[in-house]
Parts: C-alpha cells; structure tokens; sequence
C-alpha cells in the first residue's frame, strides 16, 4: 500500500522530465543530479517503517505472539549429546558443543564471504567485457549471471546451513536469512555500485556531462529482466505442479487404456511443491531485493519504483495462490512479525542515504571541481540531513502504538479478574481434575474401529491418580 503514494510520485516526476525533454527540448537529468525525489525517498522509507512497526508491534499483542520463544521446538535434524539440563540439572537434554558450532559457523561465514568476492570479480570481469557498450545485451548478460549464481548459491546456503547444525528453527531460519540477504546484496547491487564510482572517478569523459545515463539505462533494463525472471520463476512453480498431474494421468490412461481413477487428497498433495525454510526465505528475499533497488537507487531512476509494485503485486499473490492450490501443506509455526528483514530494511535504508549523498556530490553541479574535503563534508552533511529528518518523523509518526501497549494491560487485568473470581480452592480443583485419569478400556472398540463406542472425553468418568500411577 506504501508504495502505491510512491508510485504516484515517482510516475509525476517521470512525466514532467518527459514534456521538458519533448517539449522544450530540455534535459533537466543531464547537467545536473536532481536530489529532490532521494530525500522523497528518505521521508516515505522512514514513514513506512514507522507504520508498519505500528501495525506489527499491535497486532504481536493481539495474538499474544510476545512470548513465542517460551515454546521453541527443537528441529528434528538438530543432532548432539545427551547431558545434564542447564535449567534443570534432574533433566537431560540435547546438546552441541559450542566451541565446534563456532568453528562451523565461522567456515560457513567464510564461505560466504567467499562466494561474494567471486560473484564480485565476475561482475568486474562483467564490466571491462562491457566497457562503453552498456546497452540491453549487456543488460542480458548480466541479470543471466545473476540468475546462475542465485541458483548456484541457493543449494549452496542449505548444505551450509545444515551444517552448522542449529537447534532451534529461529535459529536456523535467522543464519539462512543472513546468508542469502549478503549474497543478494552483492549479486544484484554490486555492478550498478562499480558502474556508479567508475563513472565518478572518469567523469571527464563523460558525453555531454550525462554522467549517470548509463547507470539509468542499466537500472531500467536490468530490473525489467530480473522482474520478468522472478515472475516467470513463481509461475513456473504452478505448471510443474500442474504438468506432473496431468502427466501422471496421461501415464496411466497410456499404460491401461482406462481413466485415470479419482486421487485421494494425500497422493494428490505428494506431487505438490514442498514449501521449505529455504522456500519461504527467498519468496521474502525476492521482496526486499525488489525494495532495495528503491530505496538504493530510486533517486537516480525513478522508473524502478512502478517496476517495484509489479514484482510485488505478482510475488505476493502468486504464492498465496501457490500455497492454498499446489504446493503441500506446512507445519503452523508462530513468529515474531517479521523478525530480522526489519533489519535488513533497515541496513537498506542507511546504505540508500549514503548512496544518495555520494551521487550529490560525485555528479552535483554544485561539488564540480571541488576539492575532496569538501566533498566529504557535503557527504556527511547529506546524511545528518536525513538523519535529522528521520528523527523529527520519529517524533511525529512514532513506530510504536499506545494501543498495543493498553491491549496488553487489558490482558493482564482479564488475567488477574478471572484468577481473582474463581478463587484458589476453584483453581485447586480444577487442577486436580485435570490430572486426574481417565477411567475405561477401549482397546478393543480402537482394533475394531468402533469410534462410535467410544464415549466423548467430558462424558468419561474421572478417577484420582495415585503417585504410582502418575509416573
């Protein structure tokens, strides 16, 4: 919904560079950097965070997810010894050495790290192949390396990541967001930063002083490619799902000359997609990718914020679609809203602002010529700028809701009200009736599949467990 006022913007600003250049044949982008929709820019991310921190932090408190780490679940995968509880030493439970879980996350860090420096030599490589002939078939070439070392890393993070061994899901979910968020990071905006300070630093050569018209030729062409690729890639989901039914079918109907009889519901979910950790991070990283290229270079292309709102108007409805018709169903888990993407967003902002105030004084008319300090201090003074209008935002749409805050206390007080009118010796009751046994033997009716024998639990008669029988 936020992007859709940015949209608007953004759309506004590209009609009106359209009548000057057709019109009165002027090119406002051409001789001078336009730092105008950068601290747009800056004022709708701050605004968006906040309100969605407002709706989050409400809606944590209407469903009571606050306390969600009280029940964590251990991983079926996780593997380790046997040995005396930390909580509860008259309990055992399973453990990893922690020293070995350090050694193994930091080889997987380093393994990472690893793989972004080679995806960033390919795209220098990628940039001297290229040198003066950026165009749509450089374009091509580099969302085709972007797409192969996504698929290359994609089942190089799982093996990673199972390897460290994690406890917990939150746990695991948290070292593989990381991971493919530094990757992403790198792969789809590490050639438009070389591009940006190749030029910065040659910008004596540049045609006409259009400096960063290649960059925003780059940023259009290459985000209609990989916009096109990830809607292709969630719709491709679908039709395997759906060819491998109707080829099952055709197998049959081929083999026996019949009808392909009826499935049941079970076999039918066997040939869906399966819905996994990994599955569920990218369809989320695919959304911040497509955000960050708003907010890192929306202000030098303004185009990249309607390319933004197609990505994510197909991505989201298509895996809801996904999810409901042809993919098998996933075990229901609570979170924590939307746990470390916030950070992310995050980082993507304050790596945007920085962005903004390196292209106004890289390409500024104001900051031609000018000595280094100065840049420098026009650098920083950009970006106390933003921070001062994040802080007076704060102050005016803050990111947390007084009404979450008096839903809790109203929780609390339903809490002690209804404690307070059962009463002890009610609540004593109530307790010994829930431990109490269940009295009855319906083996039998079980074997022989009789439920209808086999009385409601309420209806059942109730007797008191003994210490012999409670363990």
């Amino acid at each position: 919904k936020a992007l859709l006022s940015l949209v608007a913007v953004a759309l506004l600003q590209e009609v009106a560079l359209a009548v000057f250049r057709h019109a009165f044949g002027v090119r406002v982008l051409k001789s001078k950097q336009v730092v105008g929709f950068s601290i747009v820019l800056v004022v709708w991310a701050k605004i968006a965070a906040n309100l969605w921190d407002r709706e989050q932090g409400f809606f944590l408190e209407l469903w009571n997810l606050r306390r969600y780490q009280s029940i964590r679940t251990v991983r079926p995968q996780f593997h380790g010894r046997m040995v005396p509880s930390a909580i509860d030493g008259n309990l055992t439970e399973k453990r990893f050495p922690g020293h070995i879980a350090f050694y193994r996350r930091s080889l997987t860090f380093c393994g990472t790290v690893l793989f972004c420096a080679l995806v960033a030599s390919a795209i220098c490589v990628w940039m001297l192949i290229f040198e003066g002939q950026m165009g749509i078939v450089s374009s091509v070439m580099l969302s085709l390396q972007i797409k192969v070392f996504e698929a290359v890393f994609n089942r190089l993070v799982q093996v990673m990541t199972d390897y460290e061994n994690h406890q917990y899901p939150d746990e695991y979910h948290d070292s593989l967001l990381w991971k493919l968020f530094l990757f992403g990071f790198v792969n789809n905006y590490c050639a438009f930063f070389c591009i940006t300070v190749r030029h910065a630093w040659t910008r004596g050569d540049c045609d006409g002083s259009d400096c960063m018209h290649v960059l925003r030729r780059q940023l259009s062409f290459t985000l209609c490619i990989l916009c096109a690729c990830s809607i292709a890639q969630m719709l491709a989901h679908t039709l395997i799902v759906r060819f491998s039914l109707w080829w099952e079918a055709y197998q049959v109907r081929r083999q026996t000359g019949a009808a392909m009889p009826a499935r049941y519901h079970i076999e039918e979910q066997a040939k869906y997609a399966v819905i996994s950790e990994q599955e569920e991070v990218q369809n989320m990283m695919t959304l911040v990718i497509a955000l960050g290229f708003v907010l890192l270079f929306g202000g030098v292309s303004a185009i990249v914020v309607p390319l933004c709102l197609v990505v994510f108007s197909v991505q989201l409805r298509a895996f809801a679609v996904l999810l409901v018709t042809d993919a098998q169903r996933t075990l229901p888990a609570e979170s924590n809203g939307i746990g470390n993407w916030r950070r992310c967003i995050g980082f993507l902002m304050s790596v945007g602002v920085l962005y903004s105030g390196f292209m106004l004084v890289a390409f500024g008319e104001t900051f031609r010529g000018a000595a280094l300090l100065a840049k420098m201090t026009g650098m920083m003074a950009f970006c106390l700028f933003a921070a001062v209008i994040w802080w007076v935002l704060d102050l005016a749409c803050p990111g947390h809701d007084p009404g979450a805050a008096l839903l809790a206390r109203r929780r609390d007080y339903v809490a002690r009200a209804v404690m307070k009118a059962a009463g002890a010796e009610k609540l004593q009751e109530a307790m010994r009736e829930s431990r109490a046994d269940v009295a009855g033997d319906f083996r039998e009716a079980v074997r022989a599949e009789a439920w209808c024998e086999i009385p409601q639990l309420q209806a059942m008669p109730r007797t008191r467990r003994t210490p012999a029988r409670a363990f």
